[in-house]
C-alpha cells in the first residue's frame, strides 16, 4: 500500500495555531502595509499581532498577497553564490557544511540555501548523515550494499560500524536501493546466538529488572540483537523502561509509591509536568508510573482550543505544539496502513517528509506496527518520537532540539 494511500483529512494546518484575539491582521490593508510597503517578514508581523506565523501566513493567502521568495527575503545577503550548481555541490558535499553554514557564510538564512540545492537537483544529506562524519560513498552503490547484507549476512549495525555512520543511514540506502531486508522480527533469525534464555520469562524478568540490566546488555550477553530481547519481553509482559529511566540524573523512587503518586496526582492535582520536574525527570516517565498503578490519566487538555484535532496524550501535544510553533504544516492521523490480517495502523503526525509517532507505552504489536510502516513509506522517513522502536529515525521525548532540526 502507498504511503499517499488513504489521507483523510484533518483540519486546515494552517490553523494549528491561531492565536486567541483579534488583530489589525485581518485588515487586508493593513497587512498589505506591513508586508509590501514596509517590508516586515512574516515572523515580524505574527510577533507584532501577537500569532503564530501561520496565522499571518493564512490570511495573506486568504487576501491573495504574494508572499516573498526565500532568496528575495534575504536581500542583505549574497544569493549569487548559490546559483553555481558547482559552488553550491562543492560546498554541501566536498567540504560537508550545512546549509546554515553556508547561509551565515553568504548572510543569509538556511532557508534559500535549501531552496538551491532542490533546484539545483543537488541530493541532501539525511538527518542522520548530517550528524555523522562517516563515509556514505559506499552506501551509495546497490551492488556493494547487497553484497554485504545478503551475500556475507551482515547487520545493518556492522555496515554501520564499519562505514562509521548511524544504522540509520544504511538503512535508509537499503530502502533508496530496493534492497528487502531480513525478517528481524523473528528470533529464530539470530542463529549465531542463544535465543534459549529469552524463553523463560523469569530469567528475563531477573537480568532485566532485578539485575537492571538494558535489552542492549542482555542481547550482548547471549550473542544475539536486541529485537529478539524486546520480543521475548513483550510476549512476558516485561514493561520496558523508558529512555527517561535509563538516562535520567532524577529520582523515580517516589514514583514507585502509588498512594504517594496518587495524593500529588489526584489529591494535590499536580499535572505530570509539574510532578517530573519536581523530581528531575520527564512527564512521560510520570505517565508511565500513573498508568503501571492503575491511576487514571487526566483526559482534560487533550482538546486545546488551539488545535483543529483531539490529541490523545499529552507526549502527543508536546509535539504537535512544537509542529505548530516551528510552523509545520501536518496531518493528524490522516495515514492508515493495513497490516497483519486486515487490521489498520494509524500513525500521530504526518507531514510532507516524514511520519512521526509518539509513542510511550509499547505493546505487542508495536514492532510489528513499526516494520510494516518503514515497509510501505517510500517517500517519507519514519519517525519514533518517545520510546525506542524500529524506525528510520528515534528521537527521545525529551530531546527536543533533535526534532526541531529534523525540519531545518
Amino acid at each position: 500500500m502507498s504511503d499517499q494511500s488513504n489521507l483523510k483529512s484533518s483540519g486546515d494546518a494552517d490553523e494549528h495555531c491561531e492565536g486567541k484575539k483579534d488583530s489589525l491582521y485581518k485588515n487586508d490593508s493593513w497587512l498589505r502595509e506591513q508586508y509590501n510597503a514596509q517590508q516586515k517578514t512574516e515572523d515580524e508581523i505574527a510577533e507584532l499581532a501577537d500569532v503564530h506565523k501561520n496565522t499571518i501566513r493564512r490570511w495573506m493567502d486568504k487576501y491573495n498577497i504574494e508572499r516573498r521568495s526565500p532568496s528575495e527575503a534575504q536581500s542583505e545577503g549574497n544569493i549569487e553564490p548559490l546559483k553555481d550548481s558547482d559552488w553550491l555541490r562543492e560546498q554541501y558535499w566536498g567540504k560537508r557544511k550545512t546549509p546554515v553554514e553556508i547561509g551565515d557564510e553568504l548572510g543569509l538564512s538556511h532557508k534559500p540555501v535549501w531552496t538551491w540545492l532542490d533546484k539545483h537537483g543537488i541530493e541532501t544529506r539525511s538527518a542522520a548523515e548530517a550528524q555523522t562524519e562517516g563515509d556514505i560513498e559506499s552506501l551509495k552503490d546497490p551492488d556493494w550494499l547487497r553484497e554485504q547484507y545478503w551475500d556475507h549476512g551482515r547487520t545493518l549495525a556492522e555496515i554501520a560500524d564499519d562505514l562509521n555512520v548511524t544504522d540509520v543511514t544504511v538503512n535508509k540506502y537499503m530502502k533508496k536501493h530496493g534492497i528487502k531486508r531480513r525478517d528481524t522480527t523473528s528470533p529464530e533469525v539470530q542463529s549465531d546466538g542463544n535465543i534459549e534464555p529469552l524463553k523463560e520469562p523469569e530469567w528475563l524478568t531477573e537480568q532485566y529488572v532485578e539485575n537492571e540490566l538494558s535489552a542492549g546488555k542482555i542481547a550482548e550477553k547471549l550473542g544475539v540483537s536486541k529485537t529478539p530481547v524486546l520480543r521475548y519481553m513483550h510476549e512476558h509482559g516485561i514493561e520496558p523502561r523508558s529512555i527517561a529511566e535509563r538516562n535520567s540524573n532524577g529520582n523515580v523512587e517516589p514514583l514507585r509509591d502509588a498512594n504517594w503518586l496518587r495524593r500529588r496526582y489526584v489529591e494535590d492535582e499536580l499535572s505530570q509536568y509539574e510532578i517530573a520536574e519536581s523530581l528531575g525527570i520527564s512527564a512521560r516517565t510520570v505517565a508511565n508510573w500513573l498508568d503501571r498503578h492503575g491511576i487514571e490519566i487526566r483526559s482534560h487538555g487533550f482538546d486545546p482550543d488551539h488545535l483543529p484535532h483531539r490529541v490523545r496524550s499529552e507526549w502527543e501535544l508536546v509535539v504537535a505544539n512544537l509542529l505548530c510553533d516551528i510552523g509545520v504544516k501536518y496531518e493528524y492521523e490522516s495515514l492508515e496502513i493495513e497490516y497483519g490480517d486486515g487490521r489498520i495502523y494509524t500513525p500521530d503526525f504526518v507531514t510532507d517528509r516524514y511520519v512521526i509517532e509518539v509513542k510511550g507505552h509499547v505493546y505487542s504489536n508495536e514492532i510489528e506496527k513499526a516494520h510494516v510502516a518503514m515497509e510501505h513509506l517510500d517517500e517519507r522517513d519514519y519517525v519514533v518520537v518517545g520510546t525506542e522502536l524500529p524506525a528510520d529515525i528515534h528521537i527521545p521525548l525529551e530531546n527536543q532540539v533533535a526534532l526541531h532540526r529534523l525540519f531545518e
